[in-house]
């Protein structure tokens, strides 16, 4: 069985070519698209998972390789900060020229919810060390208390996974915070 014949049945069975489904079966009618491309391209295994995993990143717009920091990669975004053009989720005070990931640290609740934001003054935002640098986000685990109808309020679980982030990204507050509590 050819891919596209692989691809079309799954995607049938699936529902994905229903008129009356989930975009009116346009996915189904793209993903095809892209199968018959991919199938014209005639990869061997091992090159068809590096152009896999090249699409794949691209098409979410994940980076290749490590922000250098230059600035070809800063684009005006305010009158406060840069933003990165290779990746949205990095930018730099125009100020002090500090750069930082706003998913640095991703907090989850014990339901498995995730947030970013504040948690025991501690922020979702991290500084950067220096470049060249590969975004990665540490996720720490929380415990929620509700302390009035729909306002919560956080605390780290295991204060030891702050370590990790406190090694990776330059955070005051997060070794400020582990001298006083660990």
């Amino acid at each position: 069985m050819s891919l596209i014949e692989y691809a079309t049945d799954e995607l049938q069975l699936a529902g994905w070519f229903k008129k009356d489904g989930m975009y009116n079966g346009q996915i189904g009618d793209d993903v095809m698209e892209l199968i018959k491309t991919f199938s014209k391209q005639n990869h061997s295994g091992y090159s068809a998972h590096i152009v896999i995993s090249l699409f794949s990143k691209l098409a979410k717009y994940e980076i290749l390789g490590p922000l250098m920091g230059n600035d070809a990669e800063w684009v005006d975004t305010s009158k406060d900060t840069y933003q990165n053009k290779r990746d949205s989720r990095v930018f730099k005070e125009k100020s002090t020229g500090k750069c930082y990931f706003i998913e640095a640290i991703v907090w989850k609740d014990r339901k498995h919810s995730t947030f970013l934001g504040w948690v025991e003054g501690i922020s979702s935002f991290q500084y950067i060390k220096k470049f060249p640098f590969i975004p990665k986000t540490f996720i720490v685990n929380t415990i929620g208390k509700e302390i009035t109808k729909g306002n919560w309020e956080y605390k780290i679980r295991n204060k030891k996974q702050l370590e990790l982030v406190a090694n990776y990204y330059d955070s005051p507050e997060i070794n400020k915070y582990l001298k006083e509590h660990l």
